[in-house]
């Protein structure tokens, strides 16, 4: 684990070794044993590293790391949790390795043993990585199967920058960073930028499963090398036998992510997630794990640290508990909205920063937590909703598209709304049926396009055309002008390839392009890394993924009944009293928070922001929405965190970088 930072493009054109230092040095934090630097021969890369050791601590497997023969070089950021199993097969060939045990070695050996699709085929990690070939002079980016790793880029130096965040792309000398209007536009509706798209202008990101291949004269050419095809292939089997799989996939799964030379944590929430996964690791590990859980100051309802303790106490755990409140949100806002990089507006990175440095205080380099069961396993109520929305009224109302009358019926919803945002959200889906759109954007929707006209003054800004977007084979993600055509972008591949989806299977399609890879897990690296801890998500092992897409609807969720097929699966492993219990989530209590001194505080810092001037952004329905909240019992909350981090952001890397 580590972060990595380097330059790839034709000869001649590299960033010297002082650039590539600013760079590494703005991504300390992501590797605090040790960094290095390599040039290749031919001028044609240039990768930094920053290590975070975890898997073979010898200076042998220190990076960038190169083969014996010279033939190639890696910078990688990540873990291969099938390591020792590939070391196998590669020696069993009459590969020979120079480490002891270093999964990074594994990935150099067999890009040179089976080539890059025949490794990806074989990879099951987590991993952001650059490999330069010498002899080809080819340079490869490749961000993992489901994207828990960032790989951030942008064209400059004649060739192309890359790094594990994107301060250390601004750190890159005569780099400037300006605000995209695009991506500040589709942040409004899905709390983070799409990828390619970043809140920066000019600088992207790999979406997940993807790689790009930039040849030696500097052309790119991106492809996606990984998708989550849905299918209905092991619906047949026996319920017991749909069970047994899921339950021996995971197991399978938190063994294999318990390998480390340092110990491995956990983060306990008390919910179903973290404690199956506390329950397991117990049992492979035969000694339960170290856990971290965060309660807030004078709130219960969201406050599960008394559950979680005493499942710890139950499994013999050595248990650690934080707690934070308003006030400590005040003086520690700034320095998240440095650490995320570019906004996202979901309050749980308050209380994730909040336990990720509990771990690292308590010595730890990586933990174990639950992202992802949820989203695979249909555990959120809003997603019966939605399928009754879309079986529903969204169906009857789509035929008024069939039928030629959407578009005219579409414009009455939006006029009747006006800029009204309670009006705007029940007519949303009335507009988005009439003009044949999809019900579903995403488990984390807050303005859609139907919305955006009460906070928003002006058309949609679409997204410049980079043509060296278009060549490599993003653009049709990268230059979507409204958020439906994002959607629309993202259910492309499903629709071209499986246009029989069920729905759910569509609505996960979306989440794992979406919200998981770039809010969700994004959220995750970037709180956890800014404490120089490692997470690992078991329930994202690409073999569980690859599992859970052959069940369909009726096998994960019969009789409508949540997350049944895991629950099922663990019945005898996790406690009935968790199982059983009510789904709470992980959160904050942001709504109670906002009407005390961190909404005045918050207030202020929108009044005086110099977002509204940068976007066609309403400064005066920003305030309204906070005084409404702070005055009345309506929740606008959600709103108010997305603006603020927007306007929060755009102040400390925009106007900023802007006044220098």
């Amino acid at each position: 684990m580590c972060g990595i930072a380097g330059w790839a493009g034709p000869a001649g054109a590299a960033i010297d070794q002082q650039a590539l230092a600013a760079m590494l040095a703005a991504i300390a934090h992501r590797g605090p044993d040790g960094d290095g630097a390599w040039a290749a021969p031919n001028g044609r890369a240039v990768f930094g590293h920053r290590r975070l050791a975890i898997i073979d601590l010898s200076d042998t497997a220190a990076q960038p790391m190169q083969d014996a023969q010279g033939a190639a070089c890696l910078t990688y950021n990540g873990e291969i949790y099938n390591h020792r199993e590939l070391r196998a097969e590669l020696e069993a060939q009459g590969r020979l390795f120079k480490t002891d045990h270093s999964d990074t070695e594994v990935i150099l050996q067999g890009y040179l043993a089976w080539g890059m699709d025949g490794l990806l085929a074989r990879l099951n990690g987590i991993f952001a990585f650059a490999l330069h070939d010498l002899r080809s002079g080819e340079t490869y980016f490749v961000r993992d199967q489901v994207g828990v790793k960032p790989l951030y880029f942008a064209w400059a130096r004649g060739g192309l920058a890359f790094a594990s965040e994107i301060k250390a792309l601004l750190a890159l000398p005569g780099f400037r960073a300006t605000l995209s209007p695009a991506a500040a536009y589709h942040y409004l509706t899905f709390m983070a930028a799409p990828a390619p798209l970043t809140m920066f202008e000019g600088v992207y990101k790999l979406p997940a499963g993807w790689l790009m291949r930039v040849d030696a004269d500097g052309a790119a050419q991106a492809r996606r090398y990984f998708a989550p095809w849905p299918s209905n292939a092991l619906d047949t089997l026996p319920e017991k036998e749909r069970e047994a799989r899921v339950r021996e996939v995971l197991r399978a799964s938190v063994r294999r992510q318990l390998l480390a030379d340092v110990p491995v944590g956990l983060f306990l929430s008390g919910g179903v997630d973290s404690t199956a996964l506390l329950a397991i690791a117990s049992e492979v590990n035969g000694a339960p794990p170290d856990t971290f859980s965060v309660g807030f100051d004078h709130e219960t309802e969201l406050d599960e640290t008394a559950i979680a303790a005493q499942i710890a106490h139950r499994y013999g755990a050595k248990h650690t508990e934080v707690r934070i409140g308003a006030a400590e949100v005040i003086t520690r806002i700034e320095q998240l909205v440095r650490e995320q990089d570019e906004p996202l507006a979901d309050w749980v990175c308050l209380p994730l920063r909040a336990v990720a440095h509990a771990a690292h205080e308590a010595g730890l380099k990586t933990v174990l937590c639950g992202e992802g069961a949820d989203e695979q396993f249909c555990g959120y109520t809003h997603y019966l909703r939605y399928l009754d929305v879309a079986t529903g009224p969204h169906k009857w109302f789509s035929a008024l598209n069939a039928l030629g009358v959407g578009a005219p019926v579409a414009q009455l919803a939006s006029a009747v709304a006006g800029r009204n945002l309670h009006r705007a959200f029940r007519a949303d889906f009335l507009r988005r049926a009439a003009l044949g759109q999809e019900a579903f954007w995403g488990g984390a929707i807050v303005f859609s396009d139907g919305m955006k006209p009460a906070i928003w003054r002006g058309p949609a800004p679409g997204a410049p055309h980079d043509p060296r977007l278009a060549a490599c084979g993003l653009g049709q993600l990268g230059h979507a002008r409204h958020s439906a055509e994002v959607v629309d972008a993202l259910l492309a591949p499903l629709d071209e390839r499986h246009s029989e989806a069920e729905l759910l299977q569509r609505m996960i399609w979306l989440e794992m392009a979406q919200r998981l890879p770039e809010l969700l897990l994004m959220r995750v690296d970037k709180m956890c890394m800014a404490a120089s801890l490692e997470a690992r998500v078991p329930f994202l092992d690409i073999e569980m993924v690859k599992l859970t897409t052959q069940f369909g609807q009726e096998s994960k969720i019969p009789g409508r009944k949540l997350k049944h097929l895991l629950k099922q699966a663990l019945r005898g492993a996790v406690p009935d009293d968790v199982l059983d219990r009510p789904k709470k989530g992980f959160g904050a209590p942001m709504t109670h928070w906002l009407r005390g001194p961190l909404g005045a505080h918050i207030r202020q810092r929108i009044a005086q922001s110099q977002v509204f001037d940068a976007l066609p952004l309403d400064r005066s329905a920003a305030l309204a929405l906070i005084d409404a909240h702070r005055a009345t019992d309506r929740d606008y909350a959600v709103y108010i965190w997305t603006l603020f981090n927007l306007a929060a952001w755009h102040d400390l890397h925009i106007a900023e970088a802007r006044a220098a």
